[in-house]
């Protein structure tokens, strides 16, 4: 009766659905997201370890709430930077 259910939540795709927490973003969609965040910046704090880097290959990919806790512990630092995003 268990695997019915399971089977039943897969057919509804309960079970697929993407948590947020879960989706890693790489280099490029982190400075979109936030414009105040440079590469040097994100660099920098990966080699300091005060930012968590998951590497695919030779590319960086991040989770979000490792980056806005990232900001939030650097928030002057970041604030200061004197580099804007404009689109």
């Amino acid at each position: 009766m268990e695997l019915a259910n399971i089977v039943k939540k897969y057919e509804d795709g309960e079970t697929i659905k993407e948590k947020e927490d879960t989706k890693l973003y790489t280099l490029n969609e982190i400075i979109n997201m936030y414009p105040r965040l440079s590469t040097y910046l994100i660099t920098k704090a990966i080699n300091e370890d005060k930012l968590k880097v998951v590497w695919i290959g030779n590319r960086r990919h991040f989770y979000k709430k490792d980056v806005e806790s990232f900001i939030n512990s650097d928030k002057k630092k970041i604030e200061t930077n004197w580099r804007i995003h404009t689109e």
